[in-house]
């Protein structure tokens, strides 16, 4: 073979080379666009989701609590789902939205939130800000509930 079929032969060799790499990155970029987004989508305002209380049986006495993740409900974080003292239900953040720290919990049903990183304070009754320590931090975010005492479904409506 002489020189000028060498260098053809390597011409055509590096054109196939390289448009299987164009294809393959073509092909890999149809592939990951059928992939579904990671993040579920927003709810919508108004939107109900159903908490089946049956299926926490801490949260049947007047005055209990309990931390849990609701889906479509405050996305990936945790709400506090509360059963009063006076029967009626409250849902709230579980987390400081000042740096997105975890709140402890009081002991009683009417106590005090404190925010883990900075110790501001919150609510148990209503999840308005106590002591803010000087930061600028947000009320707990409260969503509207409804409770269905025959079935024990507690609704909670989303804004």
């Amino acid at each position: 073979m002489n020189d000028i079929n060498k260098r053809r032969e390597f011409l055509k060799n590096t054109g196939k080379v390289a448009g299987f790499g164009l294809f393959a990155g073509a092909f890999g970029s149809m592939i990951t666009s059928c992939e579904q987004d990671e993040l579920p989508p927003k709810p919508i305002s108004g939107e109900r989701v159903d908490f089946d209380t049956n299926l926490h049986p801490q949260l049947s006495s007047p005055g209990s609590h309990k931390i849990v993740k609701i889906d479509k409900v405050n996305g990936d974080d945790p709400v506090i789902v509360k059963h009063n003292p006076d029967s009626t239900w409250l849902v709230m953040d579980a987390i400081c939205r000042h740096q997105a720290c975890n709140v402890e919990l009081p002991n009683s049903s009417d106590g005090v939130m404190t925010c883990i990183c900075h110790q501001a304070t919150f609510s148990f009754t209503d999840g308005k800000v106590i002591d803010n320590k000087g930061f600028n931090v947000p009320d707990m975010q409260v969503f509207e509930t409804e409770y269905n005492s025959g079935n024990k479904i507690l609704t909670i409506i989303l804004a």
